[in-house]
């Protein structure tokens, strides 16, 4: 029940809290919390087990985003070379690659802290995480409108 009832209270957080006119930064720490708070109740977590997946998790996610950001492609796609968007075609495989060996790291270390169980059920919270995230914003959008 105190699942039910968690789940409820964080789905009504998401659309109160990361949507009001706080600046970027802001909301981007509020969807942290949340995503926090929704893994943390998905999968579970005991506080020993909190203690150790979170700075594993963090740091996973960290260099994703570095990793990710040095890969922008900020050039305009019409206007490339072919050569260009072969190099474009070639940088996004490396990347890719790169982000499974993070993936790969992640698995590896998580095997220490959870369950197999519980590390399947991160990728299945993650998922819906960011589903029900894209939903709210949709739904903020055309509320506006």
């Amino acid at each position: 029940m105190f699942k039910y009832i968690l789940i409820l209270v964080l789905s009504i957080s998401i659309s109160a809290t990361v949507f009001s006119q706080d600046g970027d930064a802001h909301k981007s720490e509020r969807v942290e919390s949340l995503k926090i708070a929704y893994i943390t109740n998905k999968l579970e977590l005991t506080p020993q087990e909190s203690e150790k997946f979170w700075p594993v998790y963090n740091q996973y996610q960290r260099e994703k985003k570095d990793l990710r950001s040095n890969f922008k492609n900020r050039s305009d796609i019409n206007k490339m070379s072919e050569t260009e968007a072969e190099k474009l075609i070639e940088n996004n495989f490396i990347k890719e690659e790169k982000v499974l060996e993070l993936k790969k790291n992640l698995i590896i270390e998580l095997k220490n802290v959870l369950s197999a169980k519980k590390i399947v059920m991160l990728h299945l919270a993650e998922r819906e995480f960011h589903r029900e995230l894209i939903g709210r914003v949709k739904n903020q959008k055309r509320n506006r409108n």
